[in-house]
């Protein structure tokens, strides 16, 4: 495991508790799961993620690797401009990020709604550092050269 990645997952399980109480730890919010993710999504490797789901959570571990193998054929690195050109077409109100999403490695799922009060919800908030929202304008301001997009546009 990289030296990068071995410290993302300490800093995360400090935050969120881990450690303290892994049995109340659901699979959805289990930060070495998403980081072991995200990593091996980007990588395009899936052993170390699989073996993970397998110790970890087992009975998960069919319909995990068909959600995994879903999500990698539709995931994109993107220049900053080809990213706007992107949003800008398929009419994207918000990103969520499975990690902390000013970090370069966060994969962003795209949201569309047609529910009204999705447009009074606070994207700004970041004291989280799993599946943050941002509106693409906010997005696109920061200093980055790429983003990491799961093409598949979610309706809510």
């Amino acid at each position: 495991m990289r030296q990068e990645l071995a410290e993302k997952i300490e800093l995360y399980s400090k935050r969120y508790g881990l450690f303290m109480r892994p049995e109340y730890i659901s699979f959805a919010r289990d930060t070495t799961r998403l980081l072991l993710r995200n990593e091996c999504l980007r990588e395009g490797d899936i052993k170390l993620y699989q073996d993970y789901i397998a110790s970890h959570y087992p009975e998960n571990l069919p319909w995990e690797m068909k959600q995994y193998q879903e999500t990698a054929k539709a995931l994109e690195r993107m220049t900053k401009e080809t990213a706007i050109a992107w949003v800008n077409s398929h009419g994207v109100i918000f990103f969520e990020s499975d990690i902390f999403i000013d970090d370069e490695d966060a994969i962003l799922r795209p949201v569309q709604s047609k529910d009204v009060d999705m447009f009074r919800y606070n994207f700004n908030a970041l004291e989280e550092l799993i599946y943050n929202h941002q509106k693409p304008e906010d997005l696109f301001r920061r200093n980055r050269d790429c983003f990491w997009i799961d093409t598949r546009i979610e309706l809510r």
